[in-house]
């Protein structure tokens, strides 16, 4: 294929990914405005935050709930815990909902049957709109893990979940897509990161922000292996794409890229 066939074809397949993702951004964004609307409604203009690093954040709600759980005088639901406005509106009300559960069952915060002496954290990621912190107890394979979001310049604890052991996905990758690599996005998506765009169950126009670190791979047609680096990236590459799914997008693993 001649350079200028070969530059028509290019700019070919980014100008049709641009007006598919276009035309998905405006169900989406009606989708997301419309649950914007129903929250602004409820709870976010009473939701507080905290300008706190996400760690210090879980940190001063566990240690407090933890004081109570060991209290003889009182409890987390008697000391309102339950009720911090630093907690999203869904999780105070997950929480309320577990008052009075069964002392063999864990504990709905702490995520341990029996009530640990000392609990520690690890980051398990942070983005510029939502983190994830673990919480655990040394000796137990019961853990924590908070997931926090970033609104009007702080942070709040929108949710917790228990898991045993280690947190990891169950398989090797949570994400694996081939699509195409692409930068040149439309608002309101952000033109400093890279994306892939992808076709799922026949659906076409799915498409998810790319987040690189120094473990992340990039394999060259040849199988020759390299860190990733965006610089050398082009627009309507054809990619498959290993990695972990965050709510901001995809961690990376490795990018093959294919002929």
């Amino acid at each position: 294929m001649t350079t200028w066939r070969k530059a028509i074809f290019v700019a070919g397949i980014v100008g049709l990914v641009v007006a598919i993702i276009t035309l998905g951004l405006y169900f989406k964004t009606y989708r997301t405005q419309k649950q914007v609307d129903q929250v602004t409604q409820g709870t976010t203009t009473e939701q507080g935050v905290s300008t706190n690093d996400p760690v210090d954040v879980v940190m001063d709600f566990y240690t407090p709930w933890l004081q109570a759980v060991r209290s003889t005088s009182t409890d987390p639901y008697r000391s309102e815990l339950t009720a911090r406005p630093i907690l999203s509106g869904a999780l105070r009300t997950k929480l309320e909902a577990s008052k009075g559960h069964a002392v063999t069952e864990p504990d709905p915060v702490l995520c341990q049957t029996t009530v640990p002496e000392l609990i520690t954290t690890k980051m398990v990621y942070k983005l510029p709109d939502s983190a994830q912190v673990l919480v655990m107890a040394k000796r137990k394979p019961e853990q924590a893990l908070v997931t926090l979001k970033h609104l009007s310049n702080g942070w709040y604890i929108d949710d917790i979940a228990c898991s045993l052991g280690e947190f990891a996905p169950a398989q090797e990758f949570s994400f694996e897509q081939e699509g195409y690599l692409l930068k040149s996005v439309p608002p309101p998506l952000d033109s400093k990161h890279w994306y892939i765009i992808y076709e799922e169950n026949n659906v076409k126009g799915n498409f998810e922000a790319l987040f690189f670190d120094k473990e992340s791979l990039c394999v060259s047609p040849d199988g020759k292996k390299t860190t990733c680096s965006t610089d050398t990236f082009v627009d309507a590459t054809k990619v498959h794409v290993y990695g972990q799914a965050l709510e901001a997008g995809i961690q990376v693993n490795r990018i093959e890229f294919v002929k």
